[in-house]
């Protein structure tokens, strides 16, 4: 309820949102959809991630979400609250946090245009995804998963091999994943591209 009002007093629309619990209901991850009024193919997203175990600070993360694909993208550090301080001005923490977040999206958007830009041969690709998966971003048995999905693409907006379409041939298989791994595997994807 916070966020969504702080994200009103901004004038920011929440389009869709989905959210998961962990099996123990200790954690909870989320992902809101923001209304984008220039960008014809995606809109921004905010990840969200918490804990009531206090194994997880409240964390927010900038994103977009791709409108052909239903794909996500998750750029730099999280903005993290302090762990479970009772005196805590959550008002005051989630409107600081969304400010950042909202500086985050004009960087966002051109690093996206640079992504699209940047022509990749299959060689570059394949190392690419190997070293994803070398690195911990996704299980190694995604990788085979992960060249099929850039070899042959799902949909038409990502048939030119740059990495734009290299990244969001990993974003696809990652919907394979449990909520909480897909967003963190988006999270360490994000660094890797550095979005």
């Amino acid at each position: 309820e916070t966020l969504e009002k702080q994200l009103k007093m901004r004038s920011l629309t929440v389009v869709s949102e989905q959210f998961a619990v962990q099996s123990d209901g200790m954690k909870l991850y989320g992902t809101l959809v923001l209304q984008h009024q220039t960008r014809e193919d995606f809109n921004f997203a905010i990840g969200l991630r918490t804990s009531n175990d206090k194994t997880l600070a409240a964390q927010l993360i900038v994103g977009v979400h791709i409108f052909v694909c239903d794909n996500g993208a998750f750029s730099g550090e999280p903005i993290t609250w302090r762990k479970h301080t009772a005196l805590i001005n959550l008002d005051r923490e989630v409107g600081n946090g969304l400010d950042i977040a909202v500086k985050r999206f004009t960087v966002f958007d051109s690093r996206v245009a640079d992504l699209k830009a940047a022509p990749v041969t299959l060689i570059e690709a394949k190392a690419m995804i190997v070293d994803a998966a070398m690195q911990g971003v996704m299980p190694k048995t995604m990788i085979t998963d992960v060249v099929r999905t850039y070899m042959d693409p799902p949909h038409e907006e990502f048939r030119e091999p740059n990495l734009w379409s290299l990244h969001n041939a990993f974003t696809q298989e990652f919907k394979n994943l449990r909520p909480n791994v897909a967003l963190e595997s988006a999270i360490e994807l994000g660094k890797m591209f550095t979005l």
